[in-house]
């Protein structure tokens, strides 16, 4: 049984793969522009690497905020997907109970959507 450990919320991220009780895989690094490329290059590592954990995974365990808008909106999406895919159980860090079918980020502030800077035309 693996379980997946993601946290793109914190300062310092970490994605860890767990084998009975025992690391077997951990990554940590400073979030940096296109976050969504570190975490899926990691993913693409440890499935290579382990390519048992596409059938044989039974938990993610996501780190769901606060935290900043787009490291937070990464690692709780990309876990969502995860589990949807594999149909493993998947838990918040802050809440170890499995969760109903999603788990909802929380942001440490709200988000600041600016207004598009191209006028999209109306059909």
């Amino acid at each position: 049984m693996y379980i997946l450990e993601i946290d793109t919320a914190s300062p310092i991220c970490h994605i860890a793969l767990h084998h009975r009780a025992k690391t077997i895989f951990s990554r940590k690094w400073k979030p940096v522009q296109n976050e969504s490329r570190t975490i899926y290059a990691i993913l693409r590592t440890i499935l290579q690497k382990y390519p048992a954990v596409r059938r044989s995974l039974k938990k993610i365990i996501v780190n769901r905020g606060p935290g900043s808008f787009t490291g937070t909106r990464i690692g709780v999406t990309t876990a969502n997907i995860l589990a949807l895919i594999t149909g493993a159980c998947l838990y918040a860090a802050d809440n170890l109970r499995a969760s109903q079918k999603i788990i909802h980020p929380i942001y440490s502030k709200k988000p600041h959507i600016t207004q598009p800077k191209q006028k999209h035309l109306n059909f």
